[in-house]
């Protein structure tokens, strides 16, 4: 269907680069990864599964949709986009955007926020990115992929180096106060 959808409108879809986020009202319009705690037997996995499958704000979605179409449909304009098309249409041309733009990562990825750690301390360690420690590979993976995976981990590395900062700070006032 979104075949149709596309070459009825003559729609001209153009690849992500991480260059293109740059011009994206979001710094980055949609994310493939999500941070998982550890789970807690079996009722944390079928907690994971059930956030999983919720049903999405369609609305609440709307402006990153239109930013990601922005940079990736060729002369995309908002007003004409919203007469022709249905939000559902519209998270469709979307997913195919995602889906050519990236090269490894085609599908969501739930990462525990421990894996997530260990790989940022290990690429640190030798001297490489998140995604070159997992995929030496060069090949497997494009700009995109390795923007998105390497922000990823970067970023539960910073929150958690923040969190410990605030745990420190917290410390000291508490021994200050004896």
């Amino acid at each position: 269907m979104l075949n149709n959808i596309l070459n009825k409108n003559e729609i001209k879809l153009k690849k992500i680069t991480p260059i293109d986020l740059l011009e994206s009202d979001y710094i980055i319009p949609f994310q493939i990864f999500q941070c998982v705690q550890k789970d807690d037997g079996i009722w944390g996995k079928i907690n994971q599964a059930n956030n999983i499958n919720k049903t999405i704000d369609k609305e609440a979605i709307k402006p990153a949709i239109y930013s990601l179409l922005k940079i990736s449909v060729v002369g995309f304009n908002e007003f004409i986009f919203e007469q022709q098309y249905t939000i559902d249409e519209m998270i469709n041309i979307a997913d195919k955007i995602i889906n050519i733009s990236l090269k490894l990562f085609k599908k969501f990825f739930q990462i525990k926020k421990d894996t997530a750690l260990y790989i940022d301390q290990l690429a640190k360690r030798y001297g490489v990115t998140p995604i070159q420690f997992i995929c030496s590979d060069v090949f497997l993976y494009n700009d995109l992929d390795a923007f998105l995976f390497n922000t990823f981990i970067q970023n539960i590395a910073v929150m958690e180096e923040n969190l410990s900062f605030e745990r420190q700070k917290q410390k000291a006032k508490s021994k200050r106060r004896f």
